[in-house]
This record gives C-alpha cells, structure tokens and sequence, in this order.
C-alpha cells in the first residue's frame, strides 16, 4: 500500500543555507569589523612608538645639557654621539646646523617602517632651552616626510618653517657698450648700403645674487634670531 509523504498542503519544505542577499550582508559586516580592527591596531602602534621616540628624545635632551650651555664643543658630525643617538631597526637619525647662521641644530627622528609617527629635537649653543616633540610622519625611511622640522626654541617650542628670500644686491651702474648700429650709404642709385657699424652705449646695471633665510612661526614671524 502506499503512501502519501506527510506535507501540508499548500506548505513548501525548507532548506537549510543562505541567500545571496544575507551573504552580502555578512561580508559586508566582516569587512567593516575587519577595517576597524585593523585602524585601531594601527592607531595603538603609532602610540607606542610615539612614546618610544618621546622616552629617547628626552633622554637625549639630558645629554645635550653640557653642549647647549657651552661647556661641551658640538657640531653637525658629533651632535648624534653626543645626544648618544644611534640608528636602529625602527628608526634612524639625522642631526643637522640651521643656515641662516645661527648656532642651532634640529635633529630628526624617521620611522624605518611605516608607523605614522616621527620626532625633531632643536637646540642652541648659548641657549637654555631644548624643545623636543613627536609629529606625524607620512611615509617611511628615506623617503619619510616629518610634519614638524623645526622647534623655536626661544618661542615656547612651536613648529617654525625654513623661508628662503632670494633678491639682488650690491648693485652697481656702468656705461658699457650694448651693440652697434649699421651705418647706411643712401646716395647711390641702387638703394642704400651699409659702409660701416658703429658702436651704442648705454648704462648697464650689475647685481650679485643674495639670500636670506629665516624661521617663521604660523604668523610669519621670525624666530629664533641671532
């Protein structure tokens, strides 16, 4: 005898799985959970080497203590000795003089990997104060670019910016010769013809090339003047 399967009428089955709908769904909801994650992983890691380039910086700034109040001889080549900065696996040093004459040094701090994150110290021969900070940095190892290059070290450690103004100078005026012009034989028959050249003068102006280089604040203002 047979029988009928044991459904409803008008009832369908159900099958266990997903939509596509509810798939797309999900993959969008890992994606974010996933974005997330990874932006706050970031985040933590550009804080700890934020703190790392601060513990190193201030330790630094002790250092230079003796060579900012003029006790100790310092330039361009024995500033990172003194300061007792080395490169490492995570970041790499450069220290360097300002050139608008100034007996002041601005060494930087560059991620050797992408962290997001880099530091300036600025000190001065003669001066008492050295300011030292951490700064974005957007890229990585040679090619890093620091947010923050200098520090005013005689204006409450704010970020200055290198302006550089090129103009004329020590100029002076002479009469010089500045071409000739072609003298001209009208009378002929044929029309006129040059018989000659003679020489033009006139006041020649002379300029050398200067420049000055200054540090501004975010009003424009120099800073850190000898």
């Amino acid at each position: 005898m047979n029988r009928r399967p044991n459904h409803l009428p008008g009832k369908l089955s159900l099958k266990n799985g997903f939509t596509l709908v509810e798939l797309m769904i999900t993959i969008v909801i890992v994606s974010i959970l996933s974005g997330a994650g990874y932006f706050a992983y970031r985040s933590q890691t550009k804080k700890a080497h934020a703190t790392e380039i601060k513990a190193q910086l201030s330790a630094a700034a002790k250092k230079l203590t003796l060579a900012v109040s003029g006790h100790d001889s310092v330039d361009q080549a024995t500033c990172l000795a003194i300061a007792e900065l080395n490169d490492s696996s995570k970041f790499s040093y450069s220290c360097s003089q300002r050139d608008d004459g100034s007996d002041i040094f601005d060494i930087h701090v560059k991620p050797i990997n992408d962290y997001g994150v880099g530091g300036v110290l600025s000190f001065g021969i003669g001066h008492d104060k050295i300011c030292w900070d951490t700064c974005d940095a957007f890229g990585y190892g040679g090619n890093t670019v620091l947010a923050k290059n200098h520090l005013a070290i005689s204006s409450d450690c704010v970020a200055v910016t290198r302006k550089e103004r090129t103009y004329k100078c020590n100029c002076s005026t002479e009469r010089r010769k500045t071409g000739r012009r072609a003298i001209k034989n009208c009378t002929t028959w044929v029309g006129c013809r040059t018989v000659g050249w003679q020489a033009e003068y006139g006041m020649v102006e002379t300029c050398d090339t200067c420049t000055d280089i200054s540090y501004i604040n975010e009003q424009g203002i120099a800073v850190d003047l000898n």
